[in-house]
């Protein structure tokens, strides 16, 4: 599998953006080499949010030897020197990644997992600094491509697709599960 590089382009204003000539003239970090380009790509899902300091992404790891798709989150400074990245689990494999929202006290929210697995959910506990984060809960059933949003009282909405059989009678359906730290 090919290196994937993900670029990280922010725009302060329309007229930077309009000015801007080149490629070279476009910053870029490299936050991974592996990523898996299928899941973290799915515009369904929150990969990116702004936060006061910086930026926290979302994206899917995946490492050729072993298999395996690691769900990672990376919280970067305003400068994008400094880069803090966490992996908070296996996705399951290309359809594995997260949508992540943020809450009021700062607290990263992920959702992520494949089809043929439960849907995963872990938040940190921490109001913001990702260093400590709850257990992984998994929700039985055939969940994925989870899409969040959440509201000023920290309830956090999230669609689901339901189903993953293709040759079932209906094999798809859309809930909607709700959240508020864990419950």
């Amino acid at each position: 599998m090919p290196n994937l590089i993900i670029f990280i382009f922010l725009c302060f204003s329309l007229s930077s953006c309009t000015n801007i000539k080149s490629k070279s003239e476009i910053e870029t970090v490299v936050v991974s080499k592996s990523g898996s380009s299928r899941a973290t790509a799915y515009e369904l899902s929150n990969k990116l949010i702004p936060t006061r300091d910086g930026l926290i992404a979302s994206y899917l790891n995946y490492d050729g030897a072993s298999d395996t798709h690691v769900v990672v989150i990376v919280k970067m400074d305003e400068s994008f020197k400094e880069i803090k990245r966490i992996e908070l689990g296996d996705g399951g494999d290309n359809h594995g990644g997260a949508t992540i929202v943020i809450d009021s006290f700062g607290d990263v929210h992920a959702f992520y997992g494949a089809h043929n697995n439960g849907l995963k959910y872990r938040y940190s506990m921490d109001n913001g600094e990702l260093n400590t984060w709850s257990d992984e809960i998994e929700i039985e059933g055939g969940f994925t491509y989870p899409s969040a949003v959440i509201t000023p009282e920290d309830n956090i909405f999230v669609i689901v697709r339901d189903g993953y059989n293709v040759l079932q009678e209906n094999p798809w359906s859309y809930d909607l599960l709700t959240f508020n730290k864990g419950k």
